[in-house]
């Protein structure tokens, strides 16, 4: 296989992960320095990487890990919860999503490092920023507060859990519902009534516009938008995430939904809580046709776009970098993106030798030289 023979000839990324990474990993990880890894210090870091998981998830994940149920991670068990042989040092049973998520732990926990040393030790000024939110100049986790929010106008809804049938909503949390569980007809439906208020929003901080995007209904996408009071708010406003109708129509790729939103001024530049783009989070998920949608648009400053970095420094290049879809990454060169370094001194061919991605590799070190001449 690829992979193997690139050992033998013991080039540059052969290993995805190594015992180093692994030993840092579990360094980091123990936070109050007692020399164990406890539940609630591998609890910490994993839920910030994976905001969304529920309890019962992680707990199966903990579960997986903690192999002696002693309510302790080791170095022995990490590696063989990811896959990595630390008798024969090599990595042949990681999967690239396991080296992915191994990956985004351990970038978490330099970023966690990063932010306590700046805590202990505050810089005299604050660097300025140009990112873009909903508030328009501004960077960092919470992107809207509770005040701006209720300020801008938008109602929040508390959305119940129990089963759907046993529900007995108003209009409004009826209406945010059916959108949430792509209900076409009655979406259709309740989009006619003169009473109904679409400036809403779950506790989740999505409103209905955002559960279209994702949910891909283009004809309901466009009838609500045609009657929001604040096209230009609307079409750009966050989740408690960070995320825009935009960022979820890329993220599922939805093209048609993506083209929909940048014809009406959909700012593809806003950011997330965690630095990403829209670009991100489609390149992420592998979602070509969005990726070109974007790209392709007259209203999208593509050169720009492509070089946006996240808050680890990472471009869409770097996150192509780890996917098996080559094309992706010959798409991103094609329009325009640089072979930069990531806060971690990674250049995305150095990622694409990590992930093992050979062809992808060959392309972006062909992109460095052409850049260094």
């Amino acid at each position: 296989r690829e992979r193997e023979r690139e050992r033998e000839r013991g080039g540059e990324g052969a290993m995805s992960i190594s015992e180093a990474d692994l030993r840092e990993i579990i360094q980091l990880l123990d936070r109050n320095g007692d020399g164990v890894v406890h539940e609630h210090e591998f609890k910490d870091v994993y839920l910030q990487v994976f905001p969304h998981i529920s309890e019962h998830e992680f707990q199966q994940v903990w579960s997986s890990l903690d192999e002696n149920r002693d309510g302790e991670l080791s170095l022995e068990e990490l590696a063989r919860h990811y896959g990595y042989d630390l008798v024969d040092l090599t990595d042949e049973g990681m999967t690239d999503e396991k080296i992915l998520e191994l990956l985004e732990v351990q970038s978490k926990l330099a970023e966690m490092q990063r932010d306590a040393e700046l805590k202990r030790n505050p810089p005299k000024t604050a660097e300025t920023t140009n990112r873009r939110n909903s508030r328009g100049l501004g960077y960092g986790p919470s992107l809207v507060t509770e005040a701006e929010r209720k300020a801008a106008g938008v109602t929040t809804i508390k959305m119940t859990s129990v089963i759907r049938a046993e529900l007995h909503l108003d209009e409004n949390a009826s209406f945010l519902d059916a959108c949430e569980f792509k209900d076409a007809e009655k979406i259709d439906s309740m989009l006619e009534s003169t009473t109904l208020d679409v400036r809403i929003e779950d506790e989740k901080g999505e409103m209905p516009l955002h559960k279209l995007a994702r949910g891909g209904l283009l004809r309901q996408t466009r009838s609500l938008l045609s009657i929001t009071p604040k096209l230009h708010d609307d079409l750009n406003w966050q989740d408690k995430q960070g995320k825009t109708p935009l960022m979820l129509a890329a993220e599922y790729n939805h093209p048609e939904i993506v083209n929909e939103l940048l014809d009406l001024g959909a700012d593809a530049m806003m950011e997330s809580s965690n630095g990403g783009t829209a670009l991100h989070l489609a390149v992420a998920t592998k979602s070509e046709a969005a990726i070109i949608a974007m790209l392709s648009h007259s209203k999208v400053d593509r050169t720009h776009l492509v070089d946006v970095p996240d808050r680890n420094g990472r471009t869409p290049l770097h996150i192509a970098a780890f996917s098996e879809n080559e094309n992706m990454t010959r798409v991103l060169i094609d329009h325009g993106a640089h072979p930069l370094t990531d806060a971690y001194g990674n250049t995305p061919a150095k990622l694409a030798g990590k992930a093992g991605r050979r062809n992808s590799k060959d392309m972006l070190d062909a992109l460095e030289k052409l850049t260094v001449r």
